[in-house]
């Protein structure tokens, strides 16, 4: 898995694979994105999809409840344990290194998992699709019936999932998201998958994000979450999603971009942090 730099001013951004000594910084990039984008209220009034209205997620540091950082850094010491499976847990990061430093800081990552679709997923798929190709469409030339149509949908082992993309508050809208998930879509294509799915929770604008790197909105698709409770224990709970697909062609483009470019990295902070550290 290859290693690309873009020159930015004051410095790079590069993009790599994850390594474990990533795992506190990753947390605290999950955990600050997370908290930022969902429970924000100033963000939320801004773009919506708040999560209060799921009270058993909201993050509580002192009270060690919901989702918070406690949470975050748990999930990601068990799933940095995975980095070394084969066909197991992929994560590339976007890290900025300052012009005569060595490392960097983390400003954003995109991760999920290798291997065939979970059966429950790829289901819910062959559901849609099979009820697209049983509804007649009444003019191919009206856009919102176009995207009713049924897709080419692969077997399961050859549909990959893009399972989360975290950008740290400070930089979003620069193009690192952009950037990594073409390099995600490319290590995809080069494993041989056909097609790709990523989950988005319902009013979340990250759907637009998608669809303007070639996705289409498939199908509605639940979403489970765990959070930490009073008692010290996980609970879980389902959030109503839905899905974005990438057929073939649309993975293909994604990972053979015309002209790549640099994220706009002077907007990016590049000042020294805790992240940075752990970088």
């Amino acid at each position: 898995m290859t290693v690309e730099d873009f020159k930015t001013e004051g410095g790079k951004i590069r993009i790599r694979p994850a390594r474990r000594s990533d795992e506190a910084a990753l947390a605290d990039l999950a955990y600050r994105s997370y908290k930022d984008r969902f429970f924000n209220d100033a963000v939320t009034d801004r773009l919506g999809g708040s999560l209060k209205v799921f009270p058993e997620l909201i993050p509580d540091d002192e009270n060690g409840t919901g989702q918070n950082r406690a949470f975050f850094a748990a999930y990601w010491a068990e799933a940095i344990e995975k980095l070394d499976e084969k066909n197991g847990f992929l994560c590339y990061v976007a890290e900025f290194i300052a012009d005569g430093e060595m490392t960097g800081c983390i400003r954003g990552f995109v991760k999920g998992y290798g291997g065939a679709l979970e059966k429950d997923l790829f289901e819910i798929y062959e559901k849609e699709n099979t009820r697209r190709k049983s509804e007649k469409l009444t003019d191919d030339f009206n856009k919102s019936a176009a995207k009713k149509a049924p897709v080419d949908l692969p077997q399961a082992e050859k549909i990959a999932e893009l399972g989360s993309l975290y950008i740290d508050p400070a930089c979003r809208k620069t193009g690192i998201g952009k950037v990594l998930t073409q390099r995600w879509a490319r290590e995809m294509w080069a494993r041989g998958y056909m097609a790709m799915v990523t989950r988005c929770y319902k009013e979340n604008n990250s759907q637009r994000f998608f669809e303007k790197s070639g996705a289409e909105l498939f199908s509605d698709c639940p979403i489970p979450q765990q959070f930490n409770t009073a008692s010290g224990k996980r609970g879980n709970l389902t959030l109503p999603g839905e899905t974005l697909f990438w057929s073939v062609a649309q993975l293909k483009a994604l990972a053979t971009p015309v002209n790549a470019a640099a994220p706009q990295t002077n907007r990016v902070p590049q000042q020294r942090n805790a992240a940075r550290r752990n970088g």
